[in-house]
């Protein structure tokens, strides 16, 4: 046991050590150092926690490395633990989940065919096709439904060399296309977070993955340079998941005109349901059928069939999460902009709001700051965006949690 402690408190002062000479520009650093005096803040005090968290699987509130600066008495405290833990109910305003929680007849659903689980989907699939293709008004041969939208963006991989896709914008298509040994091209976006290629640019043999509204960043493209874009690409999927939060009309008029054009769409937003992973390509029927055909056997389970029939049926719960965007979207936004914290705040057409820090280190300091306290954003940086962070329309509770740790945060 003396042997683990002593080496437990080797480890411990190995990665203070390592971070503090990294950071604090000194040669060296002994037990009786005072970290302060060398130069330490806050920020500095951040990155030695996330260091210990990283490298010893150690939580280690940031209050106590800022309480407890010599390096001896840091190395103690952290060894014999400390009666601050985090939170055990973390608020979640990182991944854009519904804030009122599930749709109810989503769980009466499931409930109610939960004795089915025995069966495979075969009668349940192209009872809940029916039925979602007649949510978006077309015809069930148009839809097929996946296993979210990672699957979706798989099967149409299959007969592309190469995407095209803006940035900063949704990781996911590009990372699908890393797997299957795709090229990606990247289209960028202005400072208003507008794509600056000509539709033109995409004539041809060109594949085209977009999101609208636009993640991270939350905003429209203009339609018309969209609906130029599925005139002369090859192959447009057009990611509608966030389309219910925004004021735009779904494209899902074009389809009959261009069978070139794929919508995506998700029940993991604007639906509640981003447990059930199922999502839903919509597009001619002549594009639909050869992807219905290489999918694997019944990736869509019934579970989460179940939980989408439900849903499809609660427009009352739609309502209601829509009333409750509405209202909370004015109270986040109020609490974000008066923080001192961020340089700027930006409103979207989506569940999400997005702050600026002043730097990319702001970034991840606050980050996790916040979520030492319990309460969990989302960093931009994977997205293109590392200065910005991504924070959930939750609830008005999760809101006070949030408002009271910024302002508990000091920046340098």
């Amino acid at each position: 046991m003396a042997a683990d402690t002593a080496s437990m408190a080797t480890a411990i002062r190995r990665v203070v050590r390592t971070v503090a000479i990294e950071t604090l520009g000194v040669r060296d650093v002994g037990g009786d150092d005072d970290l302060q005096r060398l130069g330490l803040d806050s920020l500095i005090a951040t990155i030695l926690a996330v260091s210990l968290q990283e490298e010893l699987g150690i939580h280690v509130p940031l209050a106590v490395v800022l309480e407890h600066p010599v390096v001896d008495d840091l190395v103690r405290v952290i060894q014999d633990g400390d009666d601050r833990a985090p939170t055990s109910t973390e608020v979640r305003l990182d991944y854009n989940e519904s804030p009122i929680g599930p749709p109810p007849r989503a769980v009466a659903e499931l409930r109610e065919r939960a004795g089915d689980l025995h069966r495979y989907p075969r009668d349940l699939e192209p009872e809940v096709t029916r039925e979602v293709a007649a949510h978006f008004g077309v015809d069930p041969g148009d839809v097929l439904l996946t296993n979210g939208v990672d699957e979706a963006v798989d099967l149409l991989l299959h007969d592309v060399a190469e995407i095209w896709t803006v940035a900063p914008g949704f990781d996911g298509y590009a990372q699908r296309a890393a797997v299957h040994d795709r090229a990606v091209h990247t289209i960028p976006l202005d400072d208003r977070w507008q794509p600056v290629a000509p539709p033109l640019a995409f004539a041809g043999s060109r594949a085209v993955f977009l999101a609208q509204p636009n993640n991270p960043t939350g905003n429209l493209f203009p339609r018309a340079w969209v609906e130029e874009v599925t005139a002369v690409a090859d192959l447009v999927f057009l990611d509608e998941t966030y389309l219910e939060f925004s004021d735009s009309p779904s494209f899902a008029p074009l389809l009959r005109s261009r069978p070139n054009l794929v919508l995506f769409k998700s029940f993991s937003k604007a639906f509640g349901l981003a447990g059930a992973r199922l999502g839903a390509l919509v597009g001619a029927t002549q594009r639909i059928a050869p992807l219905r055909e290489r999918r694997a056997f019944y990736s869509v389970d019934s579970l989460s069939l179940a939980s989408v029939a439900g849903a499809l049926a609660d427009a009352d719960h739609r309502a209601e999460l829509k009333r409750h965007m509405a209202g909370a979207r004015t109270a986040y936004l109020d609490a974000l902009r008066s923080s001192e914290v961020f340089a700027e705040v930006r409103d979207t057409q989506t569940n999400f709001l997005l702050a600026r820090c002043p730097t990319p280190q702001h970034s991840a300091a606050v980050t996790d700051r916040l979520a030492q306290q319990g309460v969990r954003v989302r960093r931009c940086a994977d997205f293109g965006l590392p200065q910005w962070i991504r924070v959930s329309i939750g609830s008005y509770e999760a809101l006070d949690a949030l408002s009271n740790a910024l302002a508990r945060l000091r920046l340098p």
